[in-house]
């Protein structure tokens, strides 16, 4: 028998239309065309199927997508370090120093009762209050002869009243001059306080001698009271290392960022 063939040609990009029906005999017929055309073996329709041609083609997409997703992750992730480092790198770094001042808030010798730890947490909140008074910064400043405003230096401290303890917090770009500001804060406090009990503890003894009474046993105790009812449990020290930036800590954010 005779059989009869429909030919199209392709490049492997766009296939033209098919040709026939045309016989072998009809294609060997051709003026100069060779009985078998170069790169073809007899009875092989082509090296692949067009079902297998559109699995490849399938795959191939598939990872051509996968691919731009993992150059996508790679690029978000390098701007938020890069971004990160650089933005860390401009901030100046600041500095954070301490100091602890403990309150006793109750008069009665020995071992502190309930009652003397409960007043000596109100008043420490109390307390904590004034610290940040305009007076108390302005003789900060005037001591150590600072050139900050009384706004940008309330602005530096930060005080928190823990238990019957005061803390004061300074934060600075020098580390040494935060300290510094810490424990003069802390003591120019103290001997505010202190000037104002006795000044209250004078006025009594004055209103008590017009009655003739010049040895009263409760102004002995207030004195006593008063010079032991703030002192500074820890100075502040100089830091060795700024609180902030946290260089590392931004660059992990600003990679878990760029992942997203």
């Amino acid at each position: 028998g005779t059989y009869y063939f429909w030919v199209r040609a392709g490049n492997g990009c766009m296939p033209g239309d098919f040709a026939g029906p045309l016989s072998p005999g009809a294609i060997a017929g051709l003026a100069g065309a060779p009985e078998i055309a170069p790169g073809f073996t007899t009875g092989v329709l082509g090296v692949k199927t067009p079902g297998e041609l559109g699995a490849a083609t399938a795959t191939q997409a598939g990872q051509t997508k996968t691919f731009n997703w993992w150059w996508l992750l790679v690029l978000g992730v390098a701007v938020g370090v890069v971004a990160a480092f650089l933005v860390t790198s401009a901030t100046s770094p600041q500095y954070e120093a301490v100091t602890k001042i403990v309150v006793q808030g109750g008069v009665t010798p020995g071992i502190p009762s309930l009652s003397d730890i409960e007043a000596s947490r109100r008043l420490s909140q109390n307390y904590s209050d004034l610290i940040e008074t305009r007076p108390i910064l302005e003789e900060v400043i005037r001591s150590l002869n600072l050139s900050y405003a009384v706004g940008q230096l309330a602005h530096n401290i930060t005080v928190t009243s823990p238990r019957s303890l005061i803390e004061i917090k300074v934060t600075d770009t020098n580390p040494q001059l935060a300290a510094d500001i810490a424990n003069a804060t802390a003591q120019i406090f103290i001997a505010d306080f202190r000037d104002k009990q006795f000044l209250q503890i004078a006025q009594f003894q004055s209103s008590l001698a017009q009655y003739g009474i010049t040895q009263d046993p409760s102004i002995v105790a207030a004195q006593a009271a008063t010079m032991s009812a703030l002192r500074v449990a820890e100075p502040a020290v100089a830091p060795t290392s700024p609180s902030s930036p946290r260089t590392r800590l931004n660059i992990l954010v600003a990679a878990g960022v760029g992942l997203l």
